[in-house]
């Protein structure tokens, strides 16, 4: 078989389940239309700004309820439990350090944004 036409066999076997999940869903055509559309002149990476503003404030909503499950609030307990968060719990120094980090950067984004707005 030429290269050419195990060049285009492989293709089409490649783009088969793309189709089938194109032709179920149509998520394919919008990802597609989202990566290759045309973006203004004039825009600078400062524009990500807010997305990335996002995706850390759901890294904290995400790493909050969990810390939030496994806290104690209590005058007599408090320590402890984040003692416990940090050392016995699965991941549990992981989840407490992006949610540590995640804070600081929220706010540090936060003002890179605005002045990159004005």
């Amino acid at each position: 078989m030429p290269a050419s036409e195990l060049k285009e066999e492989l293709k089409y076997r490649a783009m088969q389940p793309l189709d089938a999940v194109e032709e179920r869903t149509g998520l394919i055509g919008y990802h597609k239309w989202f990566l290759f559309r045309n973006v203004p002149k004039g825009i600078s990476w400062l524009h990500t700004l807010g997305f990335c503003l996002l995706v850390v404030f759901m890294s904290q909503v995400v790493t909050g309820v969990i810390l939030a499950m496994y806290y104690q609030p209590s005058a007599n307990t408090a320590f402890e439990s984040i003692q416990a968060i940090t050392m016995s719990h699965s991941w549990g120094w992981l989840v407490r350090g992006m949610h540590k980090w995640g804070a600081s950067m929220m706010i540090v984004l936060m003002f890179l944004h605005m002045a990159a707005s004005s």
